[in-house]
């Protein structure tokens, strides 16, 4: 599935070939497998526009058909780089504290089966009144 995610592509704005040959490098090399399948889209932003600035030596090499020790280790590299930073919005995401924002409100998915057994309740009690 996240490989499906790295095929997207904006309508009438193809990827440069170097720029998919490295981009499919790290889903079949499972370098992703540590993101979750909604972090692809931000890896595949970030991925390239890292590469963009430091390799486009690389992207033009890979162009024309040429994968190179050098590219693959830069690949690697800056794929570890980006995932360990989505790893960190992940933690980050996990440990919500409400009472660090000043905010008392639950978080949407907590207490949801709670919610729902109050709401059969009450439609029952108004079936029978």
């Amino acid at each position: 599935r996240k490989n499906n995610q790295l095929l997207i592509q904006p309508q009438y704005s193809p990827m440069p070939v170097g720029e998919q040959v490295a981009v499919l490098y790290c889903g079949t090399h499972s370098l992703m497998s540590s993101i979750r399948i909604n972090q692809v889209r931000d890896f595949h932003k970030l991925f390239l526009d890292r590469m963009r600035a430091s390799h486009s030596d690389l992207l033009a090499e890979l162009s024309s058909g040429k994968v190179s020790d050098e590219a693959i280790a830069a690949i690697e590299k800056v794929a570890a780089g980006v995932c360990k930073s989505l790893e960190t919005d992940k933690n980050e995401d996990m440990l919500w504290n409400p009472v660090d924002e000043g905010n008392t409100s639950r978080p949407a998915d907590v207490g949801v089966a709670e919610d729902v057994e109050a709401m059969h309740k009450a439609s029952k009690k108004r079936k029978v009144e």
